[in-house]
């Protein structure tokens, strides 16, 4: 897969973001369709990365503002290859979303740095709760119910049972001496 720089003025471009599009869609299809409306600067068929087919959406990049908007118009709800077409001007991503998380956690601090401390303190603990566990690794649940919360009554019931067996081995090893 090769990937290409977009053109240098994008940022004066006006984009459509084209929805509900078949996943055979081929860039060229775009530009022939779309180029009927005006001058075409750039076309972005985001790919799926498992597959390496269309995502079923591409964003379509006008040189002029008119030519956008009269796609728009006569494109929108159109019917492409069996499929209506859901048609828009892209606003372009949010502030501070332009970033993409290629770093262990995917992302889920959102782009802030976290302190390697704590990471460390955070990893030790959770070590120390799998030397715990009988099996040796986690069960298919990762021990959280079904609404994402961590299971109370088996973290209570697997304390207990270790509490019980400790004062067992503890009164066997009293009356053993």
């Amino acid at each position: 897969m090769s990937f290409r720089r977009p053109p240098r003025d994008v940022e004066s471009m006006t984009s459509l973001r084209v929805g509900n599009l078949p996943f055979q869609t081929q860039q060229d299809d775009l530009r022939i369709l779309f180029g009927k409306y005006g001058d075409i600067g750039d076309i972005l068929l985001p790919m799926d990365r498992n597959t390496g087919r269309p995502r079923g959406f591409a964003f379509v990049r006008y040189y002029d503002k008119r030519d956008a908007e009269d796609a728009l118009d006569a494109l929108n709800g159109r019917t492409f290859d069996g499929r209506d077409m859901r048609i828009n001007i892209d606003e372009g991503r949010p502030a501070g979303a332009t970033r993409r998380y290629d770093d262990r956690d995917g992302g889920r601090d959102g782009g802030r740095r976290r302190d390697r401390s704590r990471d460390r303190s955070r990893d030790r603990s959770r070590e120390r709760r799998r030397s715990r566990s009988r099996s040796g690794g986690r069960d298919r649940s990762g021990g959280r119910d079904k609404s994402g919360g961590r299971d109370r009554s088996r973290d209570r019931s697997d304390s207990r049972d270790r509490k019980d067996r400790r004062r067992k081995e503890e009164s066997r090893s009293r009356s053993r001496s």
